[in-house]
């Protein structure tokens, strides 16, 4: 499966930067198929990939829906001149902007915040370089004034302020209800302010279901 996603990928890169059709990102799937399987004397895992390969969009796009992947919301962006200092951004393409009543005509595409985050955490590269501030903890942890050689922003002042946050201290966060079919989320106030049973565990009540359970 990774070679699959991989070569969509590769393909989708390529199809980008030559301005290419649908029937040439299909033209390309074939040919990572070939170059991948390369026929006679296929091995029983070539033949399993070979026929999950997929041949089209649709297919590919299934894909990577299953391996988490999530298109990004449209909206419409209205920068019309009648408000040269103005803007206003729409759901979708049938709304209208709220400063001249017209439609927008700029598409913009965003991918929010948990898709963003779920993307940074999947690839092992990116984790290692979301961590390079622990990695120069010496730099700003307990320290007054951040470090005397300003490479990044950990070398600072302002995360040397901010440094009691990782400094061994420990946070209470908040969780979604257990009980099936609510998927209310309880606030950490909640939480600690639940009573303790005997074996430790606090007894939390959902505002939602009004359900037990423990945590």
């Amino acid at each position: 499966m990774d070679a699959i996603v991989c070569a969509i990928f590769e393909a989708l890169d390529l199809l980008h930067e030559t301005k290419g059709s649908l029937k040439n990102f299909e033209e390309l799937l074939t040919m990572a198929r070939h170059m991948f399987c390369k026929g006679p004397g296929l091995g029983e895992d070539d033949e399993t990939v070979k026929k999950r390969w997929p041949s089209n969009w649709s297919a590919a796009r299934q894909i990577l829906i299953k391996e988490g992947y999530e298109d990004a919301k449209e909206y419409f962006i209205c920068l019309s001149d009648a408000h040269p200092q103005h803007w206003d951004i729409l759901e979708s393409q049938s709304d209208l902007c709220r400063h001249c009543g017209e439609k927008g005509t700029i598409p913009y595409y965003y991918l929010g915040l948990k898709g963003k985050i779920k993307r940074w955490v999947s690839h092992p590269d990116v984790c290692y370089k979301m961590l390079s501030h622990w990695r120069e903890k010496e730099h700003w942890l307990n320290r007054h004034g951040g470090w005397h050689t300003k490479k990044e922003v950990w070398d600072g002042e302002r995360f040397a302020e901010l440094s009691w946050f990782w400094d061994h201290s420990e946070w209470c966060l908040p969780v979604r209800c257990q009980y099936p079919g609510c998927s209310n989320i309880i606030s950490a106030q909640t939480i600690l302010s639940a009573d303790v049973s005997e074996d430790g565990y606090r007894k939390i009540k959902c505002d939602c279901c009004q359900k037990y359970f423990p945590s």
